[in-house]
């Protein structure tokens, strides 16, 4: 991570364009994991199976992206944001707005990514443990718990993800 200070400091009232990049950067990771495990899913998408899984991808974006960007804007600053990010939070606006149904959504989030990019799991830093990790399950049937998540949780889930890209779990992990 590039300044782990940050992170120790878990209040708002000190939240730098750091701990936005640094949480954009997890959301990322965690959407790409997402992806990489419903891609290689063997579990029928029905509607049913698209308007789960949009709802739990509403609930990703609401304690790992949304209270954050807004918090960027209120304070007028602008991370950075991948171009998967920004894809993801473009699906939402059209979703969130109206013009594309859940089942629609769900189709775009799964073109976002290309099983080919050799870039998938390197460039979005995708690591073997998250917390909350909801899309390993049958979340469709099984009703997956999701809880409300105060910023020390997330950024305590943050600094576990660096970890893990520097730590043993770094090497040689498997995914799914």
């Amino acid at each position: 991570m590039s300044n782990s200070s940050t992170l120790s400091t878990h209040d708002t009232t000190d939240f730098t364009i750091l701990d936005a990049t640094n949480i954009l950067e997890y959301a990322t990771s965690r959407f790409a994991a997402i992806w990489i495990a419903c891609d290689g899913s063997h579990v029928p998408r029905t509607p049913t199976y698209k308007a789960s899984f949009v709802r739990h991808l509403q609930w990703e974006a609401d304690r790992f992206v949304f209270p954050y960007t807004n918090l960027c804007t209120v304070l007028n600053i602008q991370p950075t944001m991948s171009d998967l990010l920004r894809s993801i939070l473009g699906g939402f606006a059209r979703y969130q707005t109206g013009n594309i149904t859940a089942e629609q959504f769900h189709d775009e989030f799964l073109a976002y990514c290309s099983p080919h990019d050799p870039e998938l799991r390197s460039t979005h830093r995708v690591v073997s443990r998250y917390s909350h990790d909801w899309w390993k399950d049958r979340f469709d049937t099984l009703g997956f718990p999701l809880p409300f998540l105060d910023v020390d949780e997330v950024m305590d889930m943050v600094e576990d993800h660096f970890e893990q890209l520097v730590g043993p779990f770094s090497l040689n992990m498997t995914f799914y």
